[in-house]
Formats: structure tokens, C-alpha cells, sequence
């Protein structure tokens, strides 16, 4: 399935490459396979939030959560063969870089995780190292 990067600014920051491209993996793969259920898409934005962090943004057009009660309590899944802890490791690869993670509600269905990531020595154009 195709992903759509609607983006953002380009800028330049200090964080763990590695780190925030696990955060990203997690992100794409659980909206893929959320909008595979309806036939929806994924995207993919960013921009600079008011207190001067990276707010990242995946969304996805699948069939949405009907409990969210449990969705950063690790281990719990509810994908038949999940581990569980997908969206709870993004939630701390967020924190680890003085920022957070939540699900942001987008609305009737869907899905949409908010994430703020703060980045030292933020500059323009993004390369992370």
C-alpha cells in the first residue's frame, strides 16, 4: 500500500536516526494494516508545534478503535498475531526525546497518532544524527 508524505518544514535536528525510524516503522506498518481493512489510505505530516517541538503525524482512513483504554498498556494487543508493544515502544522513543505520544482522535473511524518530538539545535533543511 502506498503512503502518502504530505510533509512539512524542513529542518534540522539532533535526535537517535535510529530511534525515531523504529518510531516511523511502527507507525506506517499499524496504519497499513488498519486501513488494508477499508480500502483507505495513509499519510504521513509534519510541522512545528507551539512549543517549538517536531509533532509527527501518521493517519490512517481504517475502520478506527473502539476501546482506546488499553492502547499504550504493553502487551496488549488487538491484532490476532501482535506483540504489543509497537505503539507503547513510539510513545517512549518520544519521551526518550523530551516529547510524548498520544492518539490524536481524528474523527468518525480512522486513526491518528500525534507525536511530539523535541529536537536539539533545530535548524533548516532536516538531517538527523
Amino acid at each position: 500500500m502506498a503512503t502518502e508524505v504530505e510533509g512539512g518544514p524542513e529542518l534540522t535536528g539532533h535526535a537517535d536516526a535510529d530511534q525515531l525510524e523504529q518510531l516511523l516503522i511502527n507507525l506506517v506498518k499499524n496504519a497499513v494494516d488498519a486501513a488494508q481493512e477499508t480500502g483507505g489510505r495513509v499519510w504521513i505530516h509534519w510541522d512545528i508545534g507551539p512549543s517549538g517541538q517536531l509533532e509527527i503525524c501518521v493517519e490512517d482512513e481504517g475502520p478506527g478503535l473502539p476501546d482506546t483504554g488499553n492502547l499504550f498498556v504493553p502487551f496488549f494487543t488487538t491484532k490476532p498475531t501482535g506483540s504489543g508493544i509497537g505503539l507503547v515502544l513510539c510513545r517512549q522513543i518520544a519521551e526518550g526525546h523530551g516529547g510524548t505520544g498520544h492518539r490524536a482522535d481524528p474523527g468518525v473511524g480512522g486513526s491518528s497518532w500525534l507525536g511530539g518530538v523535541r529536537l536539539r539545535s533545530v535548524a533548516w533543511p532536516l538531517s538527523l544524527s
